[in-house]
């Protein structure tokens, strides 16, 4: 995606795309470490407590091991579901190439002429940052949501100005945003060479929940693959 044109801040919007104060990061982290620690000892007690009762049943020969085995990962499936929904998972692209290394692999497309027809729905498009986002400390992730990138209240990317939608940190943006490649997603266009948009970008809830599991990072997959730093 290619919005080179870099615009100021509106600096009458809370979620603006201005750095967080060390005094909400220290909030945010003292907060997340003191669940983590909690939430570490009952988890504890819970797996103790689990295997203590599947020991005994096998032991009493009531239950099988690989009967066990095979319920666990059942349940386990149903668990990380119910997780995943309640956004208590740490999301985090580990397979991102170098973002600066991409070289042809970016996909320029020219936005700008497309803007009132699409409205630049891509910007609301979710998925988690890497590491090396994470650590240039630029790119800004949903506090609740770890490492997931934050969204403005209207559903845009936080980094998206809201009058006319470009990249505010545009020669830093993420791999996933350089290797997007809208023309092949139906959710958004029905004929791009055309500019027949999906008229569904309007409904409130677009993208649906399953689709940000789904189609939006196999394509970004698809296009950018690991790249090896030979540097």
């Amino acid at each position: 995606m290619s919005l080179s044109t870099l615009p100021s801040k509106p600096e009458n919007d809370s979620r603006n795309g201005a750095h967080l104060s060390d005094a909400d990061l220290f909030d945010a982290f003292y907060s997340a470490y003191r669940r983590s620690g909690a939430s570490t000892h009952k988890l504890f007690e819970a797996a103790a407590s689990s295997y203590a009762v599947a020991e005994l049943l096998i032991a009493r020969g009531i239950i099988g091991l690989e009967e066990l085995d095979e319920r666990r990962r059942m349940v386990e499936e149903r668990l990380m579901q119910s997780f995943e929904q309640a956004g208590l998972t740490i999301e985090l692209e580990h397979s991102a190439p170098d973002k600066y290394k991409l070289g042809d692999r970016v996909v320029e497309i020219d936005c700008q002429s497309r803007l009132e027809i699409c409205k630049a729905v891509c910007c609301k498009l979710v998925f988690p940052l890497s590491r090396q986002d994470i650590e240039e400390r630029v790119v800004q992730w949903e506090l609740t949501r770890p490492y997931v990138i934050r969204k403005h209240t209207n559903g845009y990317c936080v980094h998206s100005d809201n009058e006319n939608h470009l990249c505010t940190i545009y020669t830093q943006r993420p791999a996933v945003c350089r290797g997007y490649d809208c023309r092949r997603d139906t959710r958004i266009w029905k004929d791009f060479d055309n500019c027949i948009i999906n008229p569904d970008i309007e409904l409130p809830d677009w993208p649906s929940p399953q689709s940000e599991k789904g189609d939006s990072m196999k394509l970004v997959k698809e296009k950018v693959e690991p790249v090896e730093d030979t540097g």
